[in-house]
């Protein structure tokens, strides 16, 4: 019985860390595109810059009313994760890290 309980306790800490892993990446990416909504405007245009530049324009047209506020969190949300990759992907490795033996 105690054989069972003990495997059972090592099985579902998996799922804990597996957890706790998930929340840090989903917490740390609402984090950054909180902040980058807040910088948004010269977020966009620091990447937009040279594009608009040559359109001789300084703003952009939107044809909807919700359409600006869709691209901004669209934008915010993006530029989040891609922030967030090295973040991401040294939390998978070390995931599957503990895992593994030192030889494999």
């Amino acid at each position: 019985m105690l054989k069972y309980f003990i495997l059972f306790r090592k099985f579902f800490s998996i799922f804990f860390e597996l957890k706790y892993r998930l929340f840090y990446i989903f917490f740390s990416i609402l984090i950054t595109s909180f902040f980058c909504y807040i910088l948004k405007e010269q977020l966009i245009y620091i990447l937009i810059k040279y594009l608009l530049y040559n359109m001789s324009s300084h703003r952009f047209i939107f044809t909807k009313l919700t359409q600006i506020l869709i691209t901004y969190i669209k934008f915010s949300i993006i530029l989040g994760l891609i922030i967030n990759i090295p973040f991401i992907l040294g939390h998978i490795f070390y995931f599957f890290n503990s895992a593994l033996y030192k030889h494999e």
